[in-house]
């Protein structure tokens, strides 16, 4: 049988209890004794509940004693009190499970027959037993002991289940007559049931006013139906009614459902749900803002909350044929995937739940904070609009994804972080300020004005890695990505990037950078929305949030021959070994100084505010030009063998410097760029120069303007006999 949070893969509605499809689908005409047989259904992998099969093969009749339909009053009643001493069960539900000997005479199954909420298990017929699990979550246990020994079947089951079928067939319609001598017995069952819920004893008397004039025949003096409803007035309830144990909806219309979701996740469990179409689904709880990353999360609390809080009024027909309002409990429909997903759509566009495009993380609702200016940190929000900046309460009018994940104590001292930047420059102050103003650039999520990546390379143990992991110390791991260069162009890959702080591509191999990972890259940092797509969902645009960092022993050889990717690009060289290296410096950091290090990165925003821009050092200005070079070996040639010139006489024919340009790839074993490439980069380098097609003698020929080789160029004569010629 399958378990209590699966289906019998028929679409049933008794999970936990029907056969399974599966390793039982013949149900019980298919039970064993078999112990092999028994045993592959244990090593089959599959979940399922225990079942015990009554009849005459297993010498087994089974009685069901149901609470929830007045089992119990009326077990008490046919056995006068007397328990047997048989083996016994306990039900995930609370009832019971008597196991007796199965007589001579046949028994079949039945549902009532015998007294209201008693069933019988005979022919064919079948139990859930213990360990097995109810969807309560109850388990099913023994409270007699099977190796007991079985008591003889009761005479008045044998007497219900051998006696001729009433040919009344009203007797077992609702409002059927209760003769005399039933009639107190059955009036005190109705009032037993309506107690155990939380009726009043004024209550239970009105209803049994009712039955007695409709069905007792005769009816009961009314002082036998004020006896009755005070003598159980004086139980005390079993249960809370439901008016006081559960949300009592009017409907269960989705929208209704919706309604109460919210309002019980808002005063029942502290949580806020927010939903956009950028940033999905997020709740607030604990002061703090968290993504759900599967909707499915919320559809599981969704059928939690319909299944065990929330009761519906309706109506229906009671005993005597009138219809009345009750409560009942969601069914099956209401809790199906489909009007889940329903409920879910209702829930999601609700105001207050919806947010408009505009409301991104980070975003103040009520305008109190500017996001611009203000950080989450673990113990609040940080306004640093003004400095000190001040820690604020959070809030659930200030929406942010992005905490970082320490608590801000103050601007205090940061010796060791200090201490290592300046050992690790060689205290080079316009290189720190760049690693300081690239910090401060992280920290900023939505702003990609600079349109700037960084580049930190060099050799192995320089301090790089220091720098990145206390970078990620101060964003937090959830605020990162580590996309690497060759998926910016997979959607879905680049996509992980989307709502983080920081992209780390850790390029440790040199390796040959495809001119569609360029694009990619010049597209992501280029200040324009970019496409991202989550899996099953439809494409959004947007502004990129994290910024690209590259760590690399080798910097990548980028084969840009525009300006496209220089222009963008920020580098630092590592290239000083500390003297003294301390173990785990990183981690040290981030436990003692990372609110130094916050203060100190918020220094970096000011300062490239001020400025308006990032501040190159000359060291890093001279490292992007010897880069380009050696990317681009047609610009060393260039600079190395021409300059700029205002004489208008001495246009180089451009066949000439495309001839000794090939005789210096060749003697370098350089790669030989088509005119085209070469002449972007010979533009590049040159801003003046143009080609230009003249009359030279009697020829119209191609030349380059205002540029003139150099007289020092090993390349002089060659070129001046090109140009003779």
């Amino acid at each position: 049988m399958t378990p209590s949070d699966s289906t019998c893969g028929r679409g049933c509605d008794k999970p936990g209890k029907a056969p399974h499809y599966r390793l039982c689908p013949s149900g019980s005409k298919q039970a064993t004794t078999d112990k092999a047989e028994i045993q592959r259904w244990f090593d089959s992998g599959e979940k399922f509940n225990i079942g015990i099969c009554a009849g005459k093969e297993s010498n087994l009749v089974i009685v069901d004693v149901d609470p929830q339909h007045g089992g119990v009053e009326a077990f008490a009643e046919l056995t006068k009190g007397k328990v047997p001493q048989t083996p016994t069960v306990e039900t995930g539900s609370g009832g019971g499970h008597y196991y007796f000997a199965h007589p001579v005479s046949d028994i079949r199954n039945s549902a009532g027959t015998v007294g209201a909420g008693i069933d019988v298990r005979g022919h064919n017929g079948y139990v859930v037993a213990p360990p097995s699990m109810h969807t309560c979550g109850k388990e099913y246990r023994w409270t007699i002991d099977p190796q007991a020994g079985l008591a003889d079947l009761p005479k008045w089951v044998v007497a219900a289940k051998t006696a001729p079928e009433s040919t009344d067939t009203g007797a077992k319609r609702v409002g059927y007559i209760i003769p005399e001598g039933r009639r107190d017995n059955e009036l005190t069952r109705i009032a037993g049931g309506m107690r155990r819920t939380g009726s009043t004893p004024d209550e239970i008397y009105e209803r049994l006013v009712k039955v007695n004039s409709k069905r007792c025949r005769p009816p009961l003096d009314d002082k036998d139906l004020c006896r009755i409803s005070q003598s159980i007035g004086r139980y005390q309830p079993e249960q809370k009614k439901a008016e006081d144990r559960y949300i009592i909806l009017e409907n269960d219309d989705p929208d209704t459902v919706a309604r109460a979701f919210r309002k019980w996740s808002v005063e029942h469990c502290g949580v806020v749900h927010r939903y956009n179409r950028f940033d999905g689904w997020s709740i607030y709880h604990n002061e703090k803002y968290q993504r759900v990353e599967d909707e499915a999360e919320i559809q599981g609390y969704l059928r939690t909350f319909i299944a065990n809080e929330i009761r519906i009024k309706t109506r229906k027909k009671n005993d005597e044929g009138e219809m009345e309002e009750v409560i009942v409990r969601p069914d099956k429909r209401q809790k199906s995937r489909a009007n889940i997903e329903n409920i879910l759509l209702w829930f999601r566009d609700m105001h207050g739940v919806k947010l408009m495009p505009s409301q991104k993380s980070p975003c103040s609702f009520n305008k109190e904070l500017d996001p611009e200016y203000t950080i989450a940190v673990n113990n609040g929000l940080l306004d640093w609009s003004v400095w000190p900046p001040r820690l604020v309460q959070p809030t659930p009018e200030y929406y942010t994804l992005n905490y970082l994940p320490f608590d801000w104590n103050g601007d205090i001292s940061s010796d060791m972080w200090d201490s290592y930047l300046y050992e690790t420059t060689c205290g080079d102050e316009e290189v720190m300020l760049l690693l300081q103003q690239w910090a401060g650039y992280c920290l900023m999520k939505n702003k990609q004005v600079q349109q700037k990546f960084m580049i930190i390379y060099g050799p192995a143990g320089t301090g790089k890695s220091v720098f990145a992991d206390v970078l990620v110390h101060l964003l937090g791991m959830a605020n990162i990505s580590t996309v690497p260069l060759s998926m910016f162009t997979e959607l879905h890959i680049i996509t992980q990037a989307y709502g983080k702080m920081l992209n780390i591509c850790d390029e440790s191999e040199s390796t040959l950078v495809n001119p569609e990972y360029e694009n990619a890259l010049k597209k992501y940092t280029g200040g324009t929305p970019f496409t991202f797509k989550h899996f099953y969902k439809p494409p959004i645009s947007d502004y990129p949030t994290a910024k690209v960092m590259i760590t690399t022993n080798n910097r990548p050889p980028f084969k840009d021959t525009s300006d496209g990717v220089w222009r963008r690009v920020l580098m630092v060289e590592f290239t000083n070994v500390p003297q003294t290296i301390i173990p785990g410096l990183s981690d040290i950091i981030a436990e003692t100084e990372m609110s130094g290090v916050l203060s100190w990165a918020l220094k970096g925003i000011k300062s490239l505010q001020e400025m308006g821009g990032f501040y190159v050092p000359a060291s890093s200005q001279k490292a992007l030009e010897e880069y380009k070079n050696e990317v681009h070996p047609e610009r060393q040639f260039l600079t190395d063998n021409f300059e700029e010139t205002e004489n208008e006489t001495l246009f180089p024919l451009c066949k000439s410097v495309r001839k000794i340009y090939e005789l210096y790839a060749n003697e370098n074993n350089f790669g030989i760029k088509n005119e085209i490439n070469f002449g972007k980069s010979l533009k590049s380098i040159f801003k003046t120069s143009k080609r230009l097609r003249i009359r030279k003698g009697g020829t119209r020929v191609y030349v380059y303007t205002n540029i003139a080789i150099k007289t020092d160029s090993e390349y002089f004569e060659i070129f001046m006999k090109l140009e003779v010629l």
